[in-house]
């Protein structure tokens, strides 16, 4: 079986659109697809839902013989997660399908680094990537194991070290993949004070309170409102840390008005993020009383303050 996935945030016709028409005949497994609740292509020929829980998600996951999917940090992680055959077809900038161009940046390290994941930047090209991904052994991602103990195990302590006791740690991420890298640390996250802020998801979150800014606010919109929020959560528990690892129009305003009233700021650049600064993190790096990144080599790119914990993969 296949599993297409395009992920939470965005849809991508394209890549539905062209599976549908051009490689369900082709194929004589099965297909399944998530195809978002806003795509504008409804396949014909493939079976399809639109966004799941993560549950269900991880299900199809485990039970798939190859992923195809958007470049996206959930399925990524997932794939390396469950040692599952991957097939990434970024989105295009140019087609306005993405904000930037970091799920090219991501996909040309991981084609440098794991060569088991597959990287199709031309539709024409995804048939026989499929072929070549099924013949093949299952892969094995061990490196990306170890480095997520590593993160986990100093991502631990700092919390430990800094929180004061009963005092609420406030973790703050936009949905998707910056919510998905946090979840891989929600294993040492549960065991503290912990009230989670995001914008929008159908995970169910094991957290002691989550707080889900109003999906319908995007962009300038959704900075405003995660102003107000902040402003209002801020004074009500006076968080000892705000742990966030972007995007900027929510944890901008989480980390500058939780510094302003004392509490410390622990920034994780997303690892997406593999030769440009996110918004987030060029505003935040001048408050961060603590600044990761998720790759070594970006070390220079920000600066001194700038430290290596460990990644998610």
């Amino acid at each position: 079986m296949i599993f297409v996935t395009v992920g939470a945030s965005l849809p991508f016709d394209r890549l539905i659109e062209y599976i549908d028409k051009e490689i369900a005949s082709r194929y004589d497994g099965k297909i399944i697809a998530q195809i978002h609740d806003s795509a504008k292509y409804v396949p014909k020929n493939i079976e399809f839902f639109t966004t799941i829980n993560k549950t269900e998600y991880d299900e199809y996951i485990k039970k798939s013989d190859l992923i195809i999917s958007h470049a996206g940090m959930g399925a990524i992680i997932d794939c390396i997660k469950y040692n599952k055959k991957l097939i990434l077809v970024p989105r295009d900038y140019k087609r306005r399908e993405l904000i930037d161009d970091h799920q090219n940046e991501i996909c040309d390290y991981l084609m440098d680094n794991y060569k088991d994941i597959l990287i199709i930047r031309d539709l024409q090209d995804l048939y026989n990537g499929i072929l070549q991904s099924i013949s093949s052994p299952p892969p094995e991602f061990k490196d990306g194991k170890k480095n997520l103990s590593v993160l986990r195990k100093n991502v631990s302590e700092y919390l430990s070290k800094n929180s004061k006791e009963n005092n609420t740690i406030f973790v703050v991420c936009s949905s998707g993949g910056h919510l998905r890298q946090i979840l891989e640390l929600s294993d040492i996250l549960s065991e503290k004070n912990i009230v989670l802020i995001t914008n929008r998801t159908k995970t169910k979150l094991k957290f002691s309170k989550v707080v889900k800014i109003d999906e319908r606010f995007i962009g300038p919109l959704l900075l405003i409102k995660s102003t107000f929020v902040a402003i209002s959560l801020i004074f009500r528990y006076r968080p000892s840390i705000i742990f966030t690892n972007g995007g900027g129009e929510i944890s901008i305003p989480f980390s500058y008005f939780g510094k302003l009233l004392g509490s410390k700021v622990l920034f994780m650049e997303t690892i997406s993020r593999v030769i440009s600064k996110s918004k987030a993190a060029r505003f935040i790096y001048p408050i961060a009383d603590v600044f990761l990144v998720q790759w070594e080599k970006n070390l220079s790119l920000y600066g001194k303050k700038a430290q290596y914990w460990g990644s998610v993969i």
